[in-house]
């Protein structure tokens, strides 16, 4: 990947960095009563996804990270 995506950037929705070592590409959707997280880790070839019917989720974050960082490891 070029080294622009070292670094967290943003673009058409997607934010981009690096997470556990492998570039990951996040997207988030809310409207009122609906949340959604979905994390891509194309160069491990996994994709998390985060989908509630609540908004009482503090952060999707708290959630996400752990089952992605499992779901990584060697």
């Amino acid at each position: 990947m070029p080294e622009p995506y070292a670094a967290t950037s943003a673009g058409y929705g997607w934010f981009i960095d690096r997470f556990e070592g492998a570039l990951r590409q996040e997207s988030t959707g809310y409207v009122p009563g609906y949340l959604s997280e979905l994390m891509r880790f194309p160069e491990r070839e996994l994709t998390v996804i985060l989908l509630s019917n609540t908004e009482s989720l503090d952060d999707p974050f708290l959630a996400m990270e752990p089952i992605a960082r499992w779901a990584l490891a060697d």
